[in-house]
């Protein structure tokens, strides 16, 4: 008698359309600020959650567990908002023209553009000269808003650094999830117009058919689950490949046991948009140690945990001050990302010290348009493939 195959534990039901949390990692870490690393896992087959996704039990999102909100203390808090720091750790972010990291050497190094939010532009080194640079892009909006509609939704306060059409050429497209700050029809749709076949996107477990209903070809989509691999050619006639790995968004010492050291990480350190509109009103939302927000999306002190544990040699960080609802709101989490940078060094057993980007083992900030380039060394660009 054959046996029937064991169903992953994130999965909901038979049908791979509805998802759940087998993990408590959604529910309030009861010390979000600590520098300490994440507690041992299980295998991989046991996954978790994306901790920024809603329960969507029809569109092949997560839905959390039914233990998630335990602990968590509703309402937010919130304070009436300082003047903003007269001596900041880094100068407001600002938005410039990308220049695409051309004044940089192309021999051996990784390109990341930040386009704002979690969209970034990343440029792989080449196998030799003659091949065309892998590019990915993740997780692009360059509308607006992000929302159902232009008119209902979170409203952008830094506009992107150019238009889709002033992308340099680009083979892949990842997105992370499909929240409407992260998954956007409309950039979506203008990519698919302007680009055609020659891009292909690589989507999470439950999202294929939206794809599909757009208007994208089956052949160009690349639906994942977790730790799946896909291995594609940057070129239909190229033997140059990247290597995608989808993982879990939490427990990242598993990911980086696995699979880093990492050249370079993009990090959030930021909710992003959710309650912009608390901080348009004068108001900031507090980062407390039992706050459904620090269940939903990571703090800068929770960022500067995964660098670490990613084991990245470069970190930079994302999902902030694109869609801020206030200069303070914007510049709030390069602030306490410098700050739990001071308190990771005076608190053992980790005290360990972090610079800027720049630095090895460093993270830090970039300006919208701006390009972060780093150098991989001879023999990791001349391998036959890169990994992502």
């Amino acid at each position: 008698m054959q046996s029937t195959p064991t169903r992953p534990s994130h999965h909901a039901n038979a049908s791979r359309s509805l998802f759940q949390n087998p993990w408590p990692g959604m529910t309030v870490d009861p010390n979000p600020d600590s520098t300490l690393p994440p507690p041992p896992l299980p295998p991989p087959e046991n996954h978790d959650s994306d901790s920024d996704t809603s329960p969507t039990p029809t569109d092949g999102t997560m839905a959390p567990a039914s233990p998630s909100t335990a602990g968590l203390a509703l309402p937010i808090s919130i304070e009436r908002v300082r003047a903003l720091d007269p001596r900041p750790p880094h100068p407001p972010i600002k938005v410039i023209k990308p220049d695409w990291g051309r004044r940089s050497s192309t021999a051996a190094s990784l390109k990341a553009t930040w386009l704002g939010h979690a969209s970034f532009l990343v440029e792989f080194p080449s196998r030799t000269v003659a091949d065309e640079l892998p590019r990915v892009l993740f997780d692009p909006i360059f509308s607006d808003s992000a929302g159902p509609s232009p008119w209902v939704g979170v409203q952008r306060r830094l506009p992107p650094p150019c238009t889709v059409a002033e992308l340099p050429e680009f083979q892949f497209v990842v997105y992370s999830h499909n929240h409407y700050d992260h998954l956007d029809l409309p950039t979506l749709q203008q990519i698919h117009e302007l680009r055609g076949d020659r891009v292909h996107f690589l989507v999470p477990l439950g999202n294929k058919t939206w794809f599909e209903e757009t208007g994208i070809p089956t052949s160009q989509i690349t639906e994942l689950d977790w730790w799946d691999i896909a291995t594609l050619p940057t070129h239909p006639h190229s033997h140059q490949e990247l290597k995608f790995v989808c993982t879990p968004a939490q427990h990242t010492s598993e990911i980086g046991s696995k699979y880093g050291p990492f050249d370079i990480a993009m990090l959030p350190i930021w909710r992003g948009g959710s309650f912009s509109f608390v901080a348009r009103l004068g108001f900031r939302v507090v980062h407390t140690r039992e706050s459904i927000l620090t269940s939903w999306h990571a703090t800068p002190a929770h960022a500067l945990r995964m660098h670490l544990a990613l084991r990245a040699r470069h970190s930079l960080a994302m999902h902030f001050a694109t869609f801020a609802g206030s200069d303070v709101e914007a510049l709030d989490p390069i602030v306490e990302l410098e700050q739990a940078k001071r308190e990771m060094m005076m608190m053992p057993p980790t005290s360990a010290a972090v610079g800027d980007w720049w630095m090895e083992g460093g993270m830090g900030v970039i300006d919208v348009g701006e390009t972060a380039t780093v150098h991989v060394g001879e023999t990791e660009a001349s391998g036959l493939e890169n990994e992502l």
